[in-house]
């Protein structure tokens, strides 16, 4: 009996919803009891302790996250502050749905958002988990490896993006926005000391440039972050894994009289160097048939055991140095004509990275990879914002030029003077345009597409003793040139049952462009030099959600669902050390609930959930033949819980905090090996914290990952080639102590 797709799509949805259907009839009794309300209105906007009502700008335009029918989760920079954030790494731990991928350790960094990522360890690919900083997409993988300071807030938006924020953003994306300028002189300084001899500090000073004026403000953030390695060498080589960073924010915003215009020029360095590339080694045998891993033997293929916990017994003296400079210009120009504004933002980046590891992860010199980048980029994107009566709207261009020139390789005995070089020129255009139309006072249309044109060009050389091999224009002509246009768009439609009750649906066509592989060893494609370039990957989204704030805004119950459609899913298989992207069909399910529970000014309560279901539907990656696959890096479910306690004291307040997160089983690999595994885990935290009346001290102790649990946040399955699983772990237990001056 045939059954019609959208029939199927329709139960999927469903079936995503139920494991977090319990807050239905809870908005649903809130719609109903609520007094009717014109939703038109401005929201209200009152504080209530603990409420999280932050102003997002998700669509690009400013409003409260309450009343964005994306699903989303925002914090603000306090608390980052207070929870001890440094790095991007740990957005996961506080973001609904995310997940962290580390295919270099500490070497790079992408999201891996309701379960969809690039596991790529070749520095040129580009994630479907966008990064944003302060309105400026970063390309690079390794450029996430930046410092967490003086920020506003953070925004992770989940499901496509691409109609707004363009290309490469088909499982959501994360914005990292800067504390601005203050018209009043005002900063701050916070230092901490932890576990490992963790030394941490931050500050900022901020003001007008000339007293008495506004004309033009500025700010001046910076972070510091040392600590000692958190790998011992057993082997008595290097100890690995410290903690080595520095970063600075230079911001001067000029303002014309009466709010004419705003010019905002904002410059950022960092710097990362630390002693890397340490790897947990596991025995491992590859299945005769797969060729998959599994754990099993007392010995690797080198004759050595188990490495234990956070250590390694690796000769080389492995590295992570990563070197970033940005500057971003913003011009913000009101257009009374309009009712809006217009906008545009010039951003310049420049990255240098070099990575060096122990993949063998013995006393002998076997296999030691390495990779490094150098990449320039520039952007641009022009936009106007307006509204008139009714209807709301976004009409703008963009660009972006990224020219990398890129290596990898491998020093020891096997593969040994293996160097990859390659450079990848990327461009990419864009036109987008959104309208909102109110059809009632309560209901309201949201339409919006995106027109991309990409190109790319490739140069890929590759030699060992006794072989070499390039892919260029020169060799392979046409096959080392993409040019591809595609469109992304939005259908959607949002109902507020009240002020503070919204209700939505939507349809989102994202795209995430085609690109080309540069294997780490090419004797696998010498024959297929079609394979070195891939498609875009499409994705149809059908999204269903409730956000609502009840009891007098005591009570926030959020709930999203999702179908995800695929088609040419950018799927990464790594076999033997080859990593290769190629194309194959997707289905994803799920959906999240958010809940936060205010009852007075003394307690919070806070607890998260998400659910995904995902399939890389039969593709080929071994001998064995096609079937379907579990994607890497896409736990079934996971969540989050915050229980804070607040007591006010006659000279400040006192809280103490309970939270914590937990994964289910996921895999690292695409390809389900069993030693690519990690089972479930769940980490707790304590923090306490004392802050002064007038604000100005804020004391704080922390204990995190209390029952210093082990567990890994990615894994190589190497069984076939050295018997062994690499495996990159988390951090243990972590007590620090902050103080923090506000003036």
């Amino acid at each position: 009996m045939s059954v019609d797709h959208r029939t199927v799509r329709l139960r999927r949805l469903l079936l995503a919803a139920a494991p977090l259907a319990i807050a239905v009839p809870t908005c649903a009794f809130a719609a109903d009891q609520a007094p009717a309300e014109d939703a038109s209105s401005a929201p209200s906007t009152a504080a209530v302790p603990g409420n999280n009502d932050i102003v997002v700008t998700a669509q690009k335009r400013q409003q409260r996250s309450q009343d964005v029918a994306i699903p989303l989760s925002v914090v603000g920079g306090r608390e980052i502050e207070r929870l001890g954030l440094v790095s991007p790494s740990q957005i996961p731990q506080i973001a609904t749905g995310v997940q962290l991928a580390q295919p270099n350790g500490t070497g790079s960094y992408s999201f891996a958002v309701r379960g969809v990522t690039q596991n790529d360890f070749a520095d040129h690919e580009e994630s479907p988990a966008a990064i944003y900083v302060d309105g400026a997409y970063v390309s690079q993988m390794s450029g996430l490896a930046f410092q967490l300071f003086d920020l506003d807030r953070v925004e992770v938006l989940r499901g496509p993006q691409g109609t707004l924020f363009g290309r490469n953003a088909t499982s959501g994306l994360a914005q990292f926005i800067s504390r601005a300028p203050t018209k009043d002189l005002s900063g701050y300084l916070s230092v901490s000391y932890g576990s490992y001899n963790d030394v941490k500090t931050e500050g900022a000073v901020s003001g007008p440039l000339v007293r008495g004026s506004d004309a033009v403000l500025a700010r001046l953030s910076f972070a510091t972050d040392n600590h000692d390695p958190l790998f011992k060498n057993t082997a008595g080589y290097q100890d690995s894994e410290n903690g080595n960073s520095q970063a600075v924010r230079g911001q001067l915003q000029f303002n014309l009289p009466d709010d004419a215009a705003k010019l905002t020029l904002i410059g950022r360095w960092g710097h990362q160097s630390v002693k890397a590339g340490a790897w947990e080694s596991v025995p491992s045998i590859a299945d005769p048939v797969s060729g998959y891993g599994y754990f099993g033997g007392s010995t690797n293929a080198l004759g050595y055991g188990p490495s234990g916990d956070f250590q390694t017994q690796g000769n080389a003296n492995g590295y992570s140095r990563i070197s970033t400079l940005q500057g971003t210009a913003t011009l913000d120009v009101p257009v009374s004509a309009i009712g809006g504004t217009w906008t545009t933002v010039f951003d310049y980046q420049w990255l240098k990275k070099d990575y060096q590891e122990d993949s063998d992860t013995t006393p002998l010199s076997v296999f030691e990879f390495y990779n490094g980048s150098r990449v320039h980029q520039i952007s641009t994107e022009t936009r106007l914002n307006g509204a008139t009566g009714r209807l709301k709207w976004i009409a703008g261009a963009y660009w972006l030029h990224i020219a990398g020139n890129y290596d990898e390789g491998a020093n020891g005995s096997s593969y040994g003077g293996l160097a990859d070089l390659y450079r990848l020129t990327t461009g990419s255009v864009a036109l987008f345009g959104q309208v909102e139309y109110a059809l009632t006072r309560k209901l309201n249309l949201t339409v919006g597409g995106r027109y991309t044109w990409d190109w790319k060009d490739i140069g890929y050389s590759a030699s060992y003793p006794g072989f070499s091999y390039a892919f260029d224009a020169a060799t392979y002509g046409a096959l080392a040139h993409r040019n591809d246009g595609f469109w992304s768009g939005k259908v959607a439609l949002d109902y507020h049952f009240t002020p503070t009750v919204l209700g939505y649906v939507s349809v989102n066509r994202g795209v995430k462009g085609g690109s080309f592989n540069a294997p780490l060893d090419p004797t696998t494609v010498v024959g297929n030099p079609a394979s070195f370039s891939f498609k875009p990957e499409t994705l149809v989204d059908y999204e269903a959600g409730v956000k609502s704030d009840i009891f007098g805004k005591r009570l926030r119950v959020n709930l999203s669902t999702f179908y995800y459609d695929y088609s040419n899913y950018q799927a990464l298989r790594f076999i033997n050390l080859t990593q290769l992207v190629s194309n194959a069909n997707a289905e994803y399910y799920g959906g999240e609930l958010e809940t936060r529970f205010t009852p007075n000014d003394r307690w919070t309560f806070e607890a998260n959930l998400a659910y995904s279901h995902g399939t890389v539907k039969d593709i080929a990656l071994n001998s064995e033949g096609a079937r379907d696959y579990v994607p890497a890096n896409a736990p079934r479910w996971s969540g989050n819980a915050v229980i804070r306690y607040t007591v006010p004291l006659k000279s400040g307040k006192f809280a103490a905090q309970i939270d914590g997160n937990f994964v289910s089983k996921q895999y690292y690999a695409l390809t389900d090996a069993p030693d690519t595994a990690q089972n479930f885990y769940a980490l707790g935290n304590i923090r306490l914290n004392y802050t002064t009346n007038n604000g100005h001290w804020d004391i704080g102790f922390a204990v995190e990952n209390v029952t210093d649990h082990h567990y890994a946040t990615m894994a190589f399955d190497v069984a076939s080639f050295l018997g062994l699983a690499q495996r990159y772990p988390g951090r243990p237990r972590w007590f620090s102590g902050t103080v923090s001056y506000h003036f």
